[in-house]
């Protein structure tokens, strides 16, 4: 027997990324080096020890051909150990690492309870297509997607789109979404929820953030705001605030409470939710419930919020021999001139991601 300590290869936010257990879909990404391909390989052995119910039951971890080895090396000393055993039979369950051309020469039927594919940015929808119809897609089947970095957003987002439908799951792509980051290009910060709040009748999700190395908390649609004082809970309702939450009419959609310690609040501050990857280099992305305050002055460099077309994006404000622009982070999005059809709402705060 091995004796593999986790120490060797994992930190505590990983390890716990790899026994989270309420991630039906989930996309990894980060750059490379950071950790992410080791976090889903210690993955791929506490599926095969605790989410294979069958003997026919087998995982598909799909890379490239060049990494296939490296993988399978790691993987075979991991599970040489006793690791994430359980009382589920799991010797006989077969786990195959492979290149996606090694995957069509084969031939398989619908077989793997679990599928895992590397490099994601470089698949196409036709390949996708052809991998889930070899997926059995159990009640208890997970899918995860590695990302390297940033790079081909659009690619990856249809993909998704893609693969969401093929499998009929519901909830949002971004359900679940890790970040393993060794550089810290984060220019906002989530605004911060303290452990012990907790709204009554309404789900605490939990993540884990790879950039922090924190597990956060995130909490929505509450209707009353507790602080858990250990034997009870105190109603802390009356010391919060509802931020309004505007919609693309700039209307109000609705409102976010917030505690009042979080933040220093006045009436021009509100959340809108922005529409594209456009600023994913500093941390915004489709869907983040963005705080922006519409009375500051935005100076040049700022990052904005800006209505086009019916649509709400996050840009750097330029100002350019008394041109102004919004320029994107992802080479591409192509920059917006300012124009009558551009709305500027206003400077950007933070933000608040739903998981």
């Amino acid at each position: 027997m091995v004796v593999v300590s986790l120490d060797m290869f994992l930190n505590n936010t990983q390890d716990t990324f790899v026994k989270h257990k309420n991630d039906k879909f989930c996309l990894v990404k980060g750059h490379r080096n950071s950790g992410k391909t080791i976090s889903i390989i210690f993955k791929t052995l506490y599926l095969k020890r605790n989410y294979c119910f069958e003997k026919e039951d087998k995982i598909l971890f799909l890379t490239s051909k060049e990494e296939c080895g490296n993988v399978a090396d790691i993987f075979n000393y991991i599970n040489r150990s006793d690791l994430y055993k359980s009382i589920i039979p799991s010797d006989d369950i077969e786990v195959h690492v492979l290149s996606y051309e090694d995957l069509v020469s084969l031939k398989m039927d619908k077989v793997y309870a679990h599928v895992i594919i590397d490099n994601i940015e470089k698949m196409d929808e036709n390949k996708i297509t052809y991998v889930f119809s070899l997926f059995k897609n159990c009640s208890y089947s997970k899918v995860y997607f590695i990302q390297n970095s940033i790079d081909n957003i659009e690619n990856v987002l249809s993909i998704l789109e893609c693969s969401r439908k093929l499998i009929g799951v519901r909830e949002g792509v971004f359900k679940f979404r890790y970040v393993i980051d060794n550089g810290d290009r984060d220019e906002f910060t989530q605004i911060s929820m303290t452990p012990d709040i907790k709204y009554l009748n309404y789900t605490y999700k939990e993540y884990v953030d790879f950039c922090t190395k924190k597990i956060n908390g995130y909490y929505t649609k509450c209707r009353n705001l507790y602080i858990d004082k250990g034997t009870f809970l105190h109603n802390v309702t009356n010391e919060s605030l509802d931020v309004c939450l505007l919609n693309r009419e700039l209307n109000i959609k609705g409102f976010v409470k917030v505690f009042k310690q979080w933040m220093n609040y006045k009436e021009d501050l509100c959340f809108v939710e922005i529409d594209d990857e456009g600023m994913g280099r500093y941390d915004l992305f489709r869907g983040d419930i963005v705080l922006i305050d519409r009375s500051s002055n935005i100076e040049n460099s700022d990052v904005v919020v800006i209505l086009k077309n019916g649509y709400i994006y996050a840009r750097k404000f330029i100002e350019d021999e008394n041109k102004f622009k919004f320029i994107s982070s992802e080479n591409i999005f192509k920059e917006i001139r300012m124009d009558d059809d551009v709305i500027v709402l206003g400077k950007v705060l933070g933000y608040i991601r739903e998981y």
